[in-house]
Protein backbone atom coordinates (compact mmCIF):
# COMPACT_ATOMS: atom_id res chain seq x y z
CA UNK A 1 0.00 0.00 0.00
CA UNK A 2 2.70 2.52 1.01
CA UNK A 3 4.63 1.42 -2.05
CA UNK A 4 1.93 2.42 -4.80
CA UNK A 5 0.93 5.30 -2.92
CA UNK A 6 4.54 6.86 -2.73
CA UNK A 7 4.43 6.44 -6.71
CA UNK A 8 1.42 7.74 -6.94
CA UNK A 9 2.06 11.19 -4.83
CA UNK A 10 5.32 11.04 -6.86
CA UNK A 11 3.34 11.20 -10.11
CA UNK A 12 0.52 13.30 -9.60
CA UNK A 13 1.92 15.43 -5.89
CA UNK A 14 -1.65 16.94 -5.61
CA UNK A 15 -3.32 13.20 -5.57
CA UNK A 16 -5.91 13.21 -2.68
CA UNK A 17 -4.88 10.00 -1.20
CA UNK A 18 -7.39 8.33 1.01
CA UNK A 19 -5.97 5.00 2.96
CA UNK A 20 -9.43 2.69 3.75
CA UNK A 21 -8.68 -1.16 5.57
CA UNK A 22 -10.93 -3.65 6.91
CA UNK A 23 -10.19 -5.45 9.82
CA UNK A 24 -6.26 -6.71 8.98
CA UNK A 25 -6.66 -4.11 5.97
CA UNK A 26 -6.58 -1.31 9.45
CA UNK A 27 -3.61 -2.91 10.70
CA UNK A 28 -1.86 -2.14 6.72
CA UNK A 29 -3.16 1.19 6.99
CA UNK A 30 -1.30 1.50 10.17
CA UNK A 31 2.07 0.06 9.00
CA UNK A 32 1.95 2.10 5.49
CA UNK A 33 2.21 4.99 7.72
CA UNK A 34 4.43 3.66 10.68
CA UNK A 35 6.87 1.23 8.94
CA UNK A 36 6.79 1.95 5.58
CA UNK A 37 7.25 5.70 5.57
CA UNK A 38 4.08 7.51 3.99
CA UNK A 39 3.96 10.39 5.15
CA UNK A 40 0.68 11.23 6.29
CA UNK A 41 0.37 14.50 5.97
CA UNK A 42 0.02 13.82 2.25
CA UNK A 43 -3.29 11.54 3.27
CA UNK A 44 -6.58 13.46 2.78
CA UNK A 45 -8.71 10.47 4.54
CA UNK A 46 -8.12 7.26 6.55
CA UNK A 47 -11.64 5.01 6.83
CA UNK A 48 -11.22 2.01 8.54
CA UNK A 49 -13.95 -0.44 9.55
CA UNK A 50 -12.90 -3.28 12.44
CA UNK A 51 -9.28 -2.28 13.38
CA UNK A 52 -7.49 -4.71 15.47
CA UNK A 53 -5.04 -1.03 16.47
CA UNK A 54 -8.08 0.51 16.94
CA UNK A 55 -7.09 3.39 19.49
CA UNK A 56 -4.00 3.95 18.20
CA UNK A 57 -3.41 6.95 15.95
CA UNK A 58 -2.48 7.09 12.36
CA UNK A 59 1.22 8.10 12.60
CA UNK A 60 1.36 11.75 11.22
CA UNK A 61 -2.55 12.08 10.06
CA UNK A 62 -4.20 14.43 12.25
CA UNK A 63 -7.32 12.79 13.79
CA UNK A 64 -9.57 14.84 11.97
CA UNK A 65 -9.08 13.23 8.37
CA UNK A 66 -9.48 9.69 10.62
CA UNK A 67 -13.09 8.05 10.91
CA UNK A 68 -12.86 4.72 12.57
CA UNK A 69 -16.06 2.27 12.28
CA UNK A 70 -15.11 -0.15 15.32
CA UNK A 71 -18.65 -1.88 17.07
CA UNK A 72 -17.89 -2.33 20.98
CA UNK A 73 -19.26 -5.87 20.42
CA UNK A 74 -16.44 -6.99 17.79
CA UNK A 75 -14.07 -9.02 19.36
CA UNK A 76 -11.75 -8.44 16.74
CA UNK A 77 -11.37 -4.10 17.84
CA UNK A 78 -9.37 -3.60 21.28
CA UNK A 79 -12.34 -3.93 24.09
CA UNK A 80 -14.91 -5.70 21.90
CA UNK A 81 -17.07 -7.47 24.40
CA UNK A 82 -18.57 -9.81 21.86
CA UNK A 83 -17.28 -13.47 20.46
CA UNK A 84 -18.30 -14.84 17.27
CA UNK A 85 -17.36 -12.97 13.39
CA UNK A 86 -20.79 -12.14 13.64
CA UNK A 87 -20.45 -8.35 14.83
CA UNK A 88 -17.32 -8.33 12.76
CA UNK A 89 -19.09 -8.85 9.54
CA UNK A 90 -21.61 -6.01 10.31
CA UNK A 91 -19.90 -3.29 8.93
CA UNK A 92 -22.04 -2.78 5.23
CA UNK A 93 -24.58 -0.46 7.44
CA UNK A 94 -21.31 1.73 7.76
CA UNK A 95 -20.31 2.82 4.23
CA UNK A 96 -22.49 5.53 3.56
CA UNK A 97 -21.57 7.25 6.32
CA UNK A 98 -17.67 6.26 5.28
CA UNK A 99 -18.28 7.53 1.68
CA UNK A 100 -19.64 11.22 2.92
CA UNK A 101 -16.33 10.96 5.23
CA UNK A 102 -14.23 10.56 2.03
CA UNK A 103 -16.40 13.11 0.14
CA UNK A 104 -15.72 15.81 2.43
CA UNK A 105 -12.36 15.27 3.07
CA UNK A 106 -11.38 15.23 -0.21
CA UNK A 107 -13.79 18.48 -1.17
CA UNK A 108 -16.39 16.67 -3.68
Amino acid sequence: MAALAKQRLGNCPDTKLVLSGYSQGGFVCHNALSAQGLDGSKVAAVVCFGDPLNGQPFQGVDPSRVVKFCDTADNVCPGGQKSGAGWHLSYGSDVQAAAAFIKQAVGL
